[in-house]
């Protein structure tokens, strides 16, 4: 009866915009500010929120109507709580065919109910959900995509269909790709070759730290096990990491503890086709490269770069040819400077807000901060906790000010050096410097210069072969690797550079440049490789360690352009021989890319 009059009284007024569900995310000034999980943004007064949603929190989701839309966001009101408007309004908006985002009122065993507005729902049947989708993965109180299927309006009453759709079957490539399986899915999927396990149980000292963590045996089952609990965490708190490479799609996960270098262990995962098990591949050390993006939302790198260069001192972050965009090694190095920072506890969090120190200055020789705020893009895959707010010094500007009014506190920039390592950053000559030539060489000769390579085993037959086809280095590589004379040949030149570089660091003892070497958390050393032209230029360099007795470690070798990355992180490089203005990018990264 109450909803006849209701319509009776309503009927003239022509409702153009459905009830959206949306997130209280945060009061700017007197507007309260909402976002839903497809990312669009609403305002409205926060007195008027406070009336409607008495007990309205940040993080809590509540119903509103648009309003009126100007170009990047919507005004909205709250709506009657009639089931009857919400129907309605429902009807008026969509059509067959339309995509929309729902939460999940109730999940029975034969029948899910979707709520479309303030106490409105549809009952959708076990029946609509097809083979494609998992009808158990499906929780109260989540919002899922659904497709409308039928409208139909007689005499007041309205006969509404939805089905659920897969992140697959709209049109989404972004959100396909780097699609996040439901705990149910890996709970029931997730398989550990026997060879991942094998290969883990060959590294020492991280078995002995998961049976530290596991507290019983390393085994199948019970490190099924605890990754699946881990992975339930990281999946709510919304901090694991997607990404794509060579051999596949991945998820990363935290496993929440840390090896004896102090590097937080992860374990990658990678789906088998588009359908199939989740196998996990390595536990290894975090890659630094990824760490910002598990907690930080970034919608466009280049304009984050663009912001950051702007404010800070005058540098040159490109190398001449730009292979991977303008702005690539800025970006590299704000990621590699979260990742240190958060080792370090360096990133401060209050309330809604985060702030860290990118170790950069302005021309005043000011810290440059980077804020961060609530994620407004809501819409995004992983629903991260926040977002680049703004780059500032503190009390510089608008922003600036704001940075003292939310902070109290200030984090110091990562400390890469320590007055423990001192002796770290200077190669002592007089100690033994022995290389592992055989990583170098089978592991990573497509870092050597391709002159020094083709040069220097011109005799062979097979290598002029490849050199008149324009043969691919992968060719090269593999038939070198499987003969030691080719090998004994490079290693020999290579032995001969390392000799002419230990006499360089006599002459000069700034020709030893100090790296952070993110993987143990240590200093390393990078030295000049001159293998093609003069003795005085570099075509590589070789990364080395200091031993506890004083004596060095060759490790392996890096390209220019990735010893300019890693040396970039503690300062910039006063060298001779390491400078950006005179670096091609190469074709390979170090790390993450």
């Amino acid at each position: 009866m109450e909803d006849n009059k209701v319509l009776q009284d309503e009927s003239s007024n022509k409702i153009s915009y459905p009830y959206v569900y949306a997130k209280y995310v945060s009061v700017s000034g007197p507007h309260a500010h909402l976002f839903t999980e497809d990312g669009e943004h609403f305002f409205t007064m926060n007195e008027k929120l406070k009336q409607a949603y008495p007990d309205a929190e940040f993080g809590t989701y509540i119903w509103a109507q648009r309003k009126f839309e100007t170009s990047m966001f919507a005004s909205c009101i709250f709506p009657n709580t009639s089931p009857y408007f919400s129907y309605r309004a429902f009807a008026s908006a969509y059509n067959p065919l339309d995509i929309v985002s729902l939460p999940v009122k109730s999940a029975a065993s034969n029948a899910l109910s979707v709520l479309i507005g303030p106490n409105a729902y549809l009952n959708v049947p076990r029946s609509e959900f097809g083979t494609a989708i998992d009808y158990s993965s499906y929780k109260e109180g989540k919002i899922y995509k659904f497709q409308v299927v039928s409208i139909q309006q007689n005499e007041g009453k309205f006969e509404i269909r939805i089905r659920p759709v897969s992140v697959n079957e709209f049109d989404n490539a972004a959100a396909s790709a780097y699609w996040i399986p439901s705990e149910d899915e890996i709970e029931k999927q997730l398989v550990i070759p026997s060879q991942t396990l094998a290969r883990l149980k060959t590294e020492y000292s991280n078995i002995r730290k998961l049976e530290e963590v596991l507290g019983k045996e390393v085994s199948n089952p019970n490190l099924r096990e605890f990754v699946i609990a881990r992975y339930k965490e990281v999946l709510a708190d919304h901090t694991l990491v997607s990404y794509k490479s060579g051999t596949g799609s991945y998820i990363n996960v935290d496993l929440g503890f840390k090896d004896v270098n102090g590097v937080p262990m992860h374990a990658d995962l990678k789906r088998s086709g588009d359908s199939g098990p989740f196998y996990m591949t390595q536990i290894a050390a975090a890659d630094p490269s990824r760490e910002m993006e598990r907690f930080v939302y970034v919608d466009d790198w280049s304009k984050v770069t663009e912001e950051l260069s702007a404010l800070a001192l005058k540098e040159n972050w490109n190398f001449v040819n730009e292979k991977r965009g303008a702005g690539y090694l800025l970006k590299q190095y704000l990621r590699f400077n979260f990742y240190k920072a958060r080792l370090d506890g360096e990133v401060y969090e209050e309330g809604d807000h985060a702030v860290f120190n990118t170790g950069l200055v302005d021309h005043q020789y000011d810290s440059i901060f980077c804020l961060l705020r609530p994620n407004r893009n809501l819409n995004d895959t992983h629903k991260h906790k926040y977002e680049i707010g703004y780059f500032a010094c503190r009390g510089k500007g608008q922003n600036g000010k704001e940075l003292n009014r939310l902070f109290a506190k200030f984090p110091k920039a990562p400390a890469y050096i320590n007055s423990a390592q001192y002796q770290n950053i200077y190669f002592d000559t007089a100690k033994d410097l022995s290389c592992d030539y055989e990583h170098i060489l089978t592991d990573n000769l497509k870092r050597l210069p391709f002159e020094y390579v083709t040069h220097s085993l011109s005799y062979d037959e097979k290598i002029q072969e490849f050199l008149r086809a324009k043969a691919p280095f992968k060719e090269y590589e593999e038939y070198i690797v499987e003969r030691p004379e080719l090998l004994r040949t490079l290693q020999n030149g290579l032995k001969s550079a390392v000799e002419d570089t230990i006499k360089r660091c006599e002459w000069n003892y700034k020709t030893a440049i100090p790296i952070y070497y993110s993987k143990t958390n240590s200093i390393s050393l990078l030295l000049p490789l001159s293998l093609v032209g003069r003795k005085t230029d570099a075509d590589c360099a070789l990364v080395i360690e200091r031993l506890a007795n004083g004596n060095y470690q060759g490790q392996t070798i890096l390209t220019l352009d990735m010893a300019y990355q890693d040396a970039r992180q503690i300062c910039r490089p006063d060298s001779d021989w390491l400078t950006v203005d005179a670096i091609e990018e190469s074709e390979e990264s170090e790390e993450g890319e």
